[in-house]
């Protein structure tokens, strides 16, 4: 894809977050939920992923759910582990915000 459009892409789902006024740190968590796609990612990966630090992203990704942009699925425990982990995904909501809207033609 063109490096362009994909910069004018992220420009306007900015300016659709900075509307909802989420801080760019929310934005850059989004940006990875929708990357991940459907089937949704751990909070530790998406935080290797944004360079943000592991408890800042557990937090953005708490606001981000109180406000039905995001939501965390349950998975599966393996055999030794203690905490259940999360998968997180973007709601309708969260992807309708993160996916560039088609501009109407100039007259």
């Amino acid at each position: 894809m063109n490096p362009t459009l994909i910069h004018l892409a992220s420009i306007d789902c900015w300016q659709r977050c900075n509307d909802q006024h989420l801080s760019f740190r929310e934005f850059v968590v989004l940006q990875v939920l929708a990357a991940a796609g459907a089937s949704g990612i751990k909070s530790r990966a998406a935080a290797k992923e944004s360079c943000l630090h592991w408890d800042t992203v557990r937090q953005y990704l708490g606001k981000l759910t109180k406000k039905g942009l995001v939501t965390g699925i349950y998975l599966a425990r393996k055999k030794n582990q203690i905490k259940p982990c999360k998968a997180y995904s973007l709601t309708a909501d969260g992807r309708a915000l993160m996916t560039p809207q088609p501009r109407a033609p100039k007259a």
